[in-house]
């Protein structure tokens, strides 16, 4: 039987950006070196001047948790985003204000 493949190219490249934004957060680092891969952070940072990994809420820095790209997840998740009819219910026993993971 052959072997089928677990990922493809663009969930390889996901998943090395994410490495590569892991990576410089613990080194506190800001600027990457030229030859290196850049996150969607980095580039939405350089391009709309926009951290993407600042909390709106709070300013904090948040973490990435995950990248869903490329499978049927990703469908799965977008299709019940768009089938959403109103603004996400708050938490039990709370508002919903605050609830940020700290880098």
């Amino acid at each position: 039987m052959p072997k089928v493949p677990s990922s493809t190219d663009a969930e390889r490249e996901a998943r090395a950006s994410l490495r590569v934004v892991k990576r410089d957060a613990k080194r506190g680092r800001d600027k990457l070196p030229d030859d290196a891969p850049l996150g969607w952070a980095e580039l939405l940072k350089r391009v709309f001047g926009v951290d993407g990994l600042e909390c709106p809420d709070c300013g904090k820095r948040m973490r990435l948790r995950t990248v869903v790209e490329g499978s049927p997840a990703a469908l799965t998740i977008t299709t019940s985003l768009l089938r959403s009819t109103g603004p996400p219910r708050p938490p039990p026993g709370g508002d919903g204000r605050g609830v940020c993971a700290p880098a």
